[in-house]
């Protein structure tokens, strides 16, 4: 089944029509990238309705079209404006666990095979995703069970990789202080 058949996209708004206030808040990649490696995006399984789909909520699935990356918006991030760099998704979470997409769109080798097949197909030479290209990868999705357990592992991988770099940021910290206190040239040289 086509992406698009179950799943609504919304484009976010073009950068030119944005107020100060709205570019002030902008959603950006490096956000996106905090939301998934950080993986504590709460679903909502009931949009409320009463914002524009340009303005992200927690739980919110969206694609970054630079960096062909998905994400569920976190808490930190509610209220942020999206661009035409992304894309809001929609669907129906009885059919599609919003974790295991990640996984499809984020990590699937059959899926970024897909991509870079419909890709090289293109017109425009470009390697960026568009919401049509999107649109066009065929899922073969196991039922709704599977699906939300493989979402589960997959959010906990993340989050296990993201303190598991963390920790490796500051053992390195620490062997480096521990190095320059040794060797105080490279302390003088250095001054970090």
């Amino acid at each position: 089944m086509k992406l698009s058949e179950i799943v609504d996209m919304t484009a976010g708004l073009n950068t030119t029509r944005l107020t100060l206030e709205q570019k002030e808040n902008m959603y950006s990649v490096m956000d996106l990238q905090n939301d998934l490696e950080q993986a504590d995006g709460v679903i909502t399984l009931k949009p409320d309705g009463s914002e524009p789909d340009y303005i992200l909520k927690t739980g919110d699935f969206v694609i970054s079209l630079i960096r062909g990356q998905a994400a569920i918006v976190s808490s930190r991030n509610t209220g942020r404006y999206i661009n035409a760099n992304f894309i809001k998704c929609k669907f129906d979470h009885s059919q599609l666990d919003p974790w295991y997409l990640c996984y499809l769109l984020n990590d699937s080798s059959e899926v970024s095979q897909q991509r870079t097949m419909l890709q090289q197909n293109s017109f425009s030479g470009l390697y960026r995703i568009t919401a049509a290209l999107i649109g066009q990868l065929d899922l073969n999705l196991p039922d709704i069970d599977r699906q939300k357990q493989a979402g589960r592992i997959y959010k906990s991988m993340l989050r296990t990789k993201y303190l598991m770099d963390q920790q490796s940021e500051q053992i390195r910290q620490i062997t480096l202080q521990f190095i320059r206190r040794m060797d105080p040239e490279g302390e003088k040289d250095n001054g970090k």
